[in-house]
């Protein structure tokens, strides 16, 4: 990844930049606070110049729209499993998660950066052991069969389904609540048989997933939340 300074309406920003896009530049917030951007490959650096200097309203709009966490501070709550739990400390040594008070309590001795690491490992750990089965079996279920399955940490999309590449599911998911993880693991199921959002697709999807409406709502409503801990 190529990192470069742009000035923004007066302002200095990081663009990191990939050549990994087929045809069209894409545009995503990048945790940093800067921009991150796709391009192809053939594109000179006096083309991405010229095509940046003729879309900064897009550029503004997509660093107007981004969550950028405060990394100095940890939330007061975080989603886990659908439940909004609180962070708290205690004087013992590891992370321990009290499911009954819906509170996740850090040793007090480490400092933030320490903490925040040790939460996001932990939350990590509970996505490879929760939604990778989950996929499974969905994926069973439908008798759709994906090349190969994964966990993302991708900064955007909640899955990505590739006719080689398999399924990657965000880990991020292990923030909702269940119906929320199943209606992702099915979306991404239902793109091995129909790889757009087409008409076909969604017919499909809320054949096999009533509650389609209701789970996209509540990643609508609450998913910039899932990125608190980034």
């Amino acid at each position: 990844m190529n990192v470069v300074q742009y000035t923004l309406s007066g302002s200095t920003i990081a663009l990191h930049i990939r050549r990994t896009a087929k045809k069209n530049i894409i545009i995503r917030a990048h945790r940093s606070g800067g921009l991150q951007l796709s391009i192809p490959p053939w594109l000179t650096g006096k083309q991405l110049t010229e095509w940046l200097d003729a879309h900064t309203s897009l550029l503004q709009k997509a660093l107007s729209r981004a969550h950028f966490p405060d990394t100095k501070t940890l939330p007061e709550h975080i989603w886990f499993m659908g439940r909004h739990c609180r962070i708290a400390v205690h004087s013992e040594p590891d992370l321990f998660f009290d499911a009954a008070a819906t509170t996740f309590r850090l040793p007090e001795q480490y400092d933030t950066a320490r903490q925040r690491l040790l939460l996001r490992s932990y939350l990590f750990q509970e996505a490879t052991a929760v939604l990778l089965p989950k996929l499974a079996a969905h994926s069973r279920k439908l008798q759709l069969y994906p090349a190969k399955t994964a966990l993302s940490r991708a900064g955007s999309f909640w899955g990505v389904c590739r006719s080689t590449g398999g399924i990657r599911l965000n880990w991020r998911l292990i923030g909702a609540p269940e119906y929320v993880q199943d209606y992702v693991c099915r979306h991404e199921l239902c793109h091995l048989v129909h790889p757009n959002h087409s008409t076909g697709f969604w017919k499909m999807l809320r054949r096999c997933t009533p509650y389609t409406d209701s789970a996209a709502a509540w990643l609508k409503a609450h998913g910039k939340e899932l990125f608190l801990l980034d």
